[in-house]
This record gives C-alpha cells, sequence and structure tokens, in this order.
C-alpha cells in the first residue's frame, strides 16, 4: 500500500515536503496513510478477498526472491507486482474512474513537474500528441454529456496549430460522432497567433497562461496552448466544471 500511486498521491497533499524541497518523510507522516480494515470497506467481503489475494501475491514474490538470485532483475519485478497490486488497492478502497483520473495525472505529471531534475524536462510543459489530445476531449464530452438532458448530448473535435489548439464542442445530431482532429488553415493559424500572445498574463516573475472559452450559441471553442498541462484527463474534469457552471449561471440570468 506505501507504494502504491495512491499512498503518494495521499502524501503529495499531506506531507508539507513532499512537491516542496526534496522528498523527505518522518516515520509518523508514513504511517499516517489510512488503512481500513476489510470489514470497515464499502463491500467486506471483497475487502477480505483482495487482502487475501494481495498477500498471497506478495507472499510468493519474497519466496521467489529468496530462491533466486534477482540482483539485476529486482527492481523490474519489483515494479511488476506493484503493478499487478495497483488496481486490487483501488478497488479495495472503492476509488472510481474520477478519482483515479486524478491519481494519476498527478503521480504520473504532476509530482515529477514539481520536483524535476536538472537533466529531465518539465512534464506538463512537454508537447502534447494525438492521443493525449482525444483523451482530454473524450473525458469532456463524458462528462458534460453525463448531465445533459436526454437527447442533448454533445461531441467534440480539435482543431490543431503549432502553438496552439482550439477544441470544439457542438451539440450532436443524434450519437455523438467519434473523434476526430483538423488542421487549422492559414488564416486561422494567424488568428490563433494573435490569440497566444494575448493570453499570458504577468504577475511578478510569473507567466499564467490561461485558457479561452468562447460560447457561441450550440458551439463552445476552448482555446490551448499545444502542452500537456492544459491537455490532461484532470484538467477535462476542471473544464468540465467549468463550462457547467458558465452554462447555469446562463440560464439564471435569463
Amino acid at each position: 500500500m506505501l507504494r502504491s500511486d495512491l499512498a503518494k498521491y495521499y502524501y503529495f497533499h499531506t506531507v508539507s515536503n513532499y512537491g516542496i524541497e526534496r522528498t523527505q518523510f518522518f516515520t509518523e507522516q508514513i504511517t499516517d496513510c489510512p488503512f481500513l480494515m476489510p470489514q470497515n470497506t464499502c463491500d467486506p467481503r471483497k475487502g477480505s478477498e483482495i487482502l487475501r489475494e494481495v498477500s498471497n501475491k506478495l507472499q510468493n514474490f519474497e519466496t521467489n526472491l529468496r530462491n533466486h538470485n534477482y540482483t539485476i532483475e529486482r527492481l523490474e519485478r519489483v515494479r511488476q507486482i506493484q503493478d499487478e497490486c495497483e488496481p486490487l488497492i483501488r478497488h479495495y478502497y472503492n476509488i472510481d474512474e474520477y478519482e483515479q483520473v486524478l491519481v494519476e495525472d498527478t503521480v504520473d505529471y504532476i509530482i515529477p513537474s514539481i520536483t524535476p531534475s536538472e537533466k529531465k524536462k518539465i512534464e506538463t510543459l512537454r508537447p502534447v500528441n494525438n492521443m493525449q489530445r482525444q483523451k482530454y476531449t473524450e473525458m469532456l464530452c463524458r462528462m458534460l454529456n453525463i448531465h445533459a438532458k436526454k437527447g442533448r448530448k454533445v461531441e467534440a473535435y480539435v482543431i490543431k496549430a503549432d502553438s496552439q489548439a482550439i477544441a470544439v464542442i457542438s451539440r450532436a445530431n443524434g450519437e455523438p460522432k467519434p473523434y476526430c482532429e483538423k488542421s487549422a488553415s492559414q488564416e486561422m493559424e494567424q488568428v490563433l497567433g494573435r490569440i497566444h500572445k494575448l493570453l499570458p498574463a504577468k504577475r511578478g516573475g510569473f507567466v499564467y497562461y490561461r485558457n479561452l472559452k468562447i460560447f457561441d450559441k450550440d458551439h463552445i471553442y476552448i482555446v490551448k496552448p499545444m502542452t500537456l498541462r492544459s491537455w490532461m484527463r484532470s484538467t477535462a474534469l476542471n473544464d468540465a466544471d467549468e463550462i457547467a457552471t458558465a452554462v447555469l449561471r446562463a440560464g439564471e440570468g435569463r
């Protein structure tokens, strides 16, 4: 449990040194990570089964380590057993799909970006790829469609340029269409270039890049820089909340 992604997520939000300077833990902070007994889980029977399964995996792993010389492969085998236990830990703690998105983005991107090494580029500032843009867009539409009225689902595609991209969300006619991407025209490239210069907001020695959301009848246009931090799945959860809030407030003002 203490090596799991869920524990890393918990420590990141509770241990003062984690994410600020070097990763330093005190004993009382490590043991502060909550562990539920099976009878206190949402499904005690299933909790007991998971605990036994994880225990058996670890016992077999320790036996194999004692019986074989895994000096070179040791770290790889540790990662393997950890990967096998991760979904069981999530199930034990009843972590749902959207909570898991927050955990994974924090462990995979946020923590490495806050405490980067000198040789590695900051994860959240890496160029975003097609698959990451697709996962963001699909998560955004899924969240918006959860709260949509019957027959009013949305679909989305992305218009991409060199430094910026636009996620275009629109009302679907029937079943939402599959995700697709389009290249920006030369005129659109110029418009996005001008927007890119206007979005940064300077505050002292910091520069903040804001997302621009444009609401036009049945369409929403979200202008984003082509860096990973703007296209994470957890970002899609936040954007969905902002869009839903804006739509509700607009309806109240009518």
